[in-house]
């Protein structure tokens, strides 16, 4: 996992590096029109439609990935709002200016969070 959250990433910073060409390979780089871009599209879209008529044992592999992801997504947050929910939370106190414009609280101490007793 870590292998392919690295190559993510550095392709992504790949995409911002200048390709450092000079103005004469700039000149002579192949340009792509609209219309080619939206042919490349559509054709894109078709081989994509069509995957799972091609890999059915992937696409089952990915559901039932893509199902399991989605039940510990809600557990998590079943499990924050249950944390939060439980009334140990003290949520931030209102802030009341004093006379010398200051608002006389802790900045440390104010909307503290608590859980089981514990700071």
């Amino acid at each position: 996992m870590f292998l392919i959250r690295a190559a993510f990433w550095l392709s992504v910073a790949v995409l911002f590096i200048p390709a450092g060409q000079s103005e004469e390979q700039q000149a002579q780089a192949q340009t792509v029109s609209t219309g080619e871009a939206i042919l490349a599209a559509q054709s894109l879209w078709s081989d994509v439609s069509g995957f799972c008529q091609r890999n059915p044992e992937v696409c089952e592999t990915g559901g039932t990935a893509l199902q399991t992801f989605s039940l510990k997504a809600r557990n998590g947050a079943r499990m924050l709002y249950e944390f939060f929910d439980d009334g140990s939370v003290v949520a931030p106190q209102p802030l009341h200016a004093s006379a010398d414009g200051t608002d006389g609280s802790d900045p440390v101490t104010t909307g503290t969070i608590t859980r089981n007793g514990k700071l």
